[in-house]
């Protein structure tokens, strides 16, 4: 874990995603997990929403992170088309680096225990971060979706250019 949280199926940071759809990461797979290809790392910001999602692992941890802008509001993005608003969640694009978490704490079946500083927060750099907020260019939904037609999304829907590319991936000309 010292390297922080990357999306599953990335091996380091920086490196280019093959799917940023919000839409792709909140419908997940099967089973609930992530997709090998997501580029996002889960994050909530509230704590017993956290705990659920680690509750009964045999060494869980909650980790209070620092915002920066790639965490995005997923439900705010995917507005009325999200369906787990309960979790509260905020998307971490490309990961989420051990500098910037604050501070954590273990949870012990229904007890979350003491809070540990990370030592190598580095407040000079994340002190003053913002988060990313609501980003309708990484809704992402499939091309024939009913959201393209509608606004917010309507105005962020993939152009022609981007014809043949997974919805949601960020192009950059």
């Amino acid at each position: 874990m010292l390297g922080g949280f990357l999306p599953k199926g990335q091996t380091s940071f920086g490196l280019q995603t093959q799917d940023t759809s919000l839409f792709n990461h909140m419908k997940g797979t099967h089973n609930i997990g992530s997709r090998d290809e997501d580029g996002y790392v889960s994050t909530s910001s509230s704590e017993s929403v956290a705990a659920v999602f680690v509750y009964g692992k045999p060494s869980a941890f909650i980790y209070k992170i620092h915002v920066t802008p790639n965490l995005i509001d997923t439900v705010g993005t995917l507005g009325k088309y999200s369906e787990f608003d309960e979790e509260s969640e905020w998307a971490a694009l490309g990961g989420i680096k051990y500098e910037q978490i604050v501070s954590w704490r273990p949870l012990n079946g229904r007890k979350l225990g003491s809070s540990t500083k990370n030592k190598d927060y580095d407040k000079a750099k994340y002190g003053l971060a913002v988060n990313g907020g609501v980003q309708y260019q990484l809704a992402g939904f499939p091309p024939n979706h009913e959201a393209w037609g509608e606004e917010p999304w309507k105005s962020h829907k993939p152009s022609k250019r981007n014809i043949g590319k997974k919805p949601g991936s960020v192009l950059i000309s």
